[in-house]
């Protein structure tokens, strides 16, 4: 059985994507903005020079657009974000919404972690011995977590170029 889709239409600034967040959260539905897909779109057409649809699609495909919050329909915290995408609901009391969408843990640490990498024009990092380096060090693996446990796992340390930035100090 396919989902309800609802499409909003209307003139620049008139409001298209507030109204459609605040159903969604009302509705419990997914939300797209498309407005953000077609201006990631645009954006990588225009910074690889291309026009014909062929060529924004291998564009698209060497460029890939990566995940961010999309608060307040989706949480801004991260693991609650790569929960929803994995999971497709944030707590067990939640039935999952289009189980069909479902990515595994892996896929949604690429697109917070190595997709921004290679959004941003970076290179893969590598750590070597005497370079710096960033992390997020977490208190259990994040691989091997259930919802429950996704969304329980504690933030101990952030390294940003080998500064500590954040360190959880426990009572």
């Amino acid at each position: 059985m396919a989902g309800i889709v609802v499409a909003i239409d209307g003139p620049s600034g008139s409001g298209k994507s507030s109204t459609s967040k605040a159903i969604a959260i009302r509705a419990n539905w997914n939300y797209l903005d498309t407005g953000a897909l077609y201006r990631a779109a645009t954006w990588i057409a225009l910074n690889k020079g291309v026009s014909e649809g062929w060529e924004i699609i291998s564009a698209i495909k060497e460029q890939p657009i990566v995940f961010s919050s999309d608060w307040p329909v989706s949480s801004f915290k991260p693991l609650e974000g790569m929960a929803t995408a994995v999971f497709r609901r944030l707590s067990s009391d939640q039935l999952p919404h289009n189980e069909s969408e479902a990515i595994t843990i892996q896929e949604a640490l690429a697109a917070y972690t190595t997709g921004v990498t290679s959004m941003l024009g970076s290179e893969p990092a590598n750590l070597n011995i005497g370079s710096s380096f960033s992390a997020v060090v977490l208190s259990a693996d994040l691989m091997q977590q259930d919802l429950e446990g996704l969304l329980s796992l504690e933030l101990l340390a952030v390294y940003k170029d080998g500064i500590e930035l954040l360190i959880h100090h426990q009572n």
